[in-house]
């Protein structure tokens, strides 16, 4: 019934959409039409195909697939691309990647809670704990959480310097 109902909805959606446009897309409306499909699709199910493959496989896969696009840069006589629309393509893109990897790695921060009292942790991970800069006494004792703590701000850091714009901690990505 819930389906049915949804099927419903997604039909009478359809039915009230125009099917053209009455004015023409801007570059930069393109640009962020594809990062709407990055950020619904691409982001999410490219590692989860690559993840399916290695355990089809057995071992690591090589890079096939690569992302790219011409949104934004193509100088094939387009007067509408200039350097200030290459800019704005490349500081989204940038904003879009690194957003998505500051929600993984928040999501992975509160999934991995193992405290030093119960496991050991190679050298590596504490060491990367240890230049995190997390100093909170409730993560004293979980490595995970405070090495994440330190790629947070290290993506952080790189939000901020390409585009200007401010990681909010516990946010989710734009929709």
């Amino acid at each position: 019934a819930e389906n049915e109902a949804q099927l419903r909805a997604r039909i009478a959606q359809l039915w009230q959409t125009r099917v053209l446009r009455t004015r023409r897309l801007t570059v930069r409306d393109e640009i962020e039409n594809v990062l709407t499909y990055y950020r619904s699709t691409f982001l999410h199910e490219i590692p989860r195909l690559y993840g399916e493959l290695e355990r089809l496989l057995g071992r690591p896969a090589p890079t096939f697939f690569r992302m790219g696009n011409w949104i934004g840069g193509d100088r094939d006589g387009n007067p509408n691309v200039d350097a200030g629309t290459l800019d704005f393509a490349v500081r989204e893109h940038a904003e879009t990647v690194l957003r998505h990897y500051l929600v993984q790695a928040h999501e992975l921060g509160a999934e991995l809670s193992m405290s030093l009292e119960l496991v050991e942790v190679t050298p590596e991970l504490q060491a990367l704990a240890d230049r995190s800069h997390d100093d909170s006494e409730h993560r004293a004792d979980e490595p995970y959480r405070r090495a994440l703590s330190g790629v947070y701000a290290r993506l952080a850091g790189a939000l901020r310097a390409l585009t200007g714009r401010e990681a909010l901690r516990h946010a989710l990505a734009p929709a």
